[in-house]
């Protein structure tokens, strides 16, 4: 075999693996929720990025099977969450404000909702375990309110006020200043958690108690 053959079978092989999927890939899969190979290498890059089991996006893509959601919409997400009772971080599947909205939207009652108001700013300054120093200015609270057509009236629903304190995700599990997100947008996220409150509120029975994937960085 000349050098230039085996070149070419070198580079092959490392084409190939550059194209492997982060996570396995099991036939049924595809099986089961119509994700080929090419989708699935997608899915645990781009959707999931956070997922460390193929376990955890198949459960991201039942729980959208049973939603009739569209999991390239970016509609739920994996998140990892510390488990004190066997001392590691888990994957957890958690809705984002895209499939509260969807659903209420679904109930062909929602009639939109009002523009955020946000409580005063509040600059705080955290000191991690390294003497690192985050601060942050951001509103106290934010409270959105949602509308619903209710007998043909359209009813308002006003959420609670949701304090950007109780709300907003940490760096790690031993820092507990915030995270890039909510330190790159404190209106931004908190806008986000305030909505999904009060979509809870104006729509109980359909969307339930589902908390966003943005309310769960402090659990």
């Amino acid at each position: 075999m000349s050098n230039t053959s085996v070149s070419k079978i070198d580079r092959s092989k490392n084409t190939l693996a550059a194209c492997a999927p982060r996570l396995p890939y099991d036939p049924v899969i595809e099986e089961r929720f119509g994700v080929d190979k090419t989708a699935w290498k997608s899915l645990v890059e781009a959707i999931f990025p956070n997922a460390t089991t193929l376990n955890s996006v198949v459960l991201a893509l039942s729980y959208c099977q049973a939603r009739r959601l569209d999991p390239f919409k970016r509609c739920v997400h994996i998140v990892p969450i510390w488990n004190a009772q066997i001392g590691a971080m888990v994957d957890t599947i958690w809705p984002g404000i895209g499939e509260l909205r969807t659903t209420a939207v679904r109930t062909r009652e929602y009639a939109g909702r009002a523009k955020t108001e946000y409580g005063p700013d509040v600059t705080k300054e955290w000191t991690a375990a390294d003497g690192t120093k985050t601060v942050v200015t951001f509103p106290e609270y934010a409270q959105v309110t949602v509308f619903r057509m209710v007998q043909g009236q359209r009813v308002e629903f006003a959420g609670p006020q949701v304090y950007w304190l109780e709300t907003y995700a940490v760096t790690s599990r031993n820092n507990e200043a915030p995270n890039t997100m909510w330190r790159d947008r404190p209106r931004g996220q908190i806008d986000k958690c305030a909505e999904a409150a009060a979509l809870r509120a104006a729509f109980p029975e359909e969307v339930g108690n589902d908390y966003i994937n943005d309310e769960v960085g402090r659990r």
